[in-house]
């Protein structure tokens, strides 16, 4: 069974309490994402200044999962944690991927 992100670090993130909806279920795994963008991270760090069409391609496809809002707040999520993983990044990066039309729903959440 698939443990969405929030839902498994509830404390990690702020929340206290009982998850309102223990039966959730990611539509991806933590994995299957770090994979899609393992091509974004010149583009997190400011290595290159825009992302390879690897990486947005990556993107799009585990975007493409998200059909509801909580899917959206649980890849936001997921991707926040992914590239703190490998260090310093600049979050306005990750946004500027949504910026450009790959991941368009989630500036808002990040």
């Amino acid at each position: 069974m698939q443990v969405s992100v929030v839902s498994a670090n509830r404390n990690l993130i702020g929340l206290r309490g009982p998850d309102p909806d223990d039966s959730y279920i990611a539509p991806f795994l933590v994995r299957d994402v770090r994979g899609a963008i393992s091509e974004c991270r010149p583009f997190f760090i400011r290595m290159d200044p825009d992302p390879m069409p690897s990486c947005c391609a990556g993107a799009k496809s585990i975007a493409e999962l998200t059909k509801t809002k909580r899917d959206e707040k649980e890849l936001c999520m997921c991707l926040r944690y992914i590239v703190q993983l490998h260090g310093p990044y600049d979050p306005k990066r990750l946004a500027l991927l949504g910026g450009n039309a790959t991941l368009n729903s989630l500036p808002s959440f990040i």
